[in-house]
């Protein structure tokens, strides 16, 4: 028995679901980069350093959103909630766990879920922003852009 390639078909539908995963994090960067090029000069190092973080949040959404995935499958759909409730904190992280659950089929429960929160669709920042406790500020925001959402050994 050979091993069969993948066909036109399934590396459109992959290359799709990545871009879906780690859209928030691409439209910031894009976002970015056409406000450096029509920003005042002192403005220009801060929205490339904007760009950056961005790429570096989008590799770590990836990574957490093929974490998830294997976790799903491994620990099964049924207990998904303990596995999404750390994505809760901005819209990147829904993201993630939104197209994660929709790989099984239970996208509405994520939705419904960050929904029961009380996340809506304008919740675009980070939970805290503009708080004294501000995520931005602290170096486990930091820590989650290069290594992806903290998770919790079970």
């Amino acid at each position: 028995m050979g091993v069969s390639q993948p066909t036109a078909h399934g590396r459109k539908e992959r290359a799709m679901i990545r871009l879906l995963v780690v859209y928030p994090s691409l439209l910031v960067a894009s976002g970015s980069t056409a406000a450096t090029f029509t920003a005042p000069w002192w403005l220009c190092a801060p929205l490339a350093a904007l760009v950056v973080l961005a790429l570096l949040d989008a590799r770590a959404r990836w990574t957490d959103y093929l974490w998830l995935v294997s976790a799903l499958g491994r620990i099964g759909q049924a207990r998904y909630l303990r596995l999404i409730t750390p994505f809760r904190h901005s819209w990147c992280q829904r993201t993630v766990a939104y197209f994660a659950l929709r790989k099984f089929g239970r996208g509405r429960d994520a939705h419904g879920y960050f929904h029961a929160l009380g996340y809506r669709w304008w919740h675009l920042l980070p939970d805290g922003t503009f708080s004294l406790g501000c995520p931005y500020l602290r170096p486990l925001f930091y820590k989650a852009l290069f290594f992806g959402t903290k998770r919790r050994r079970r």
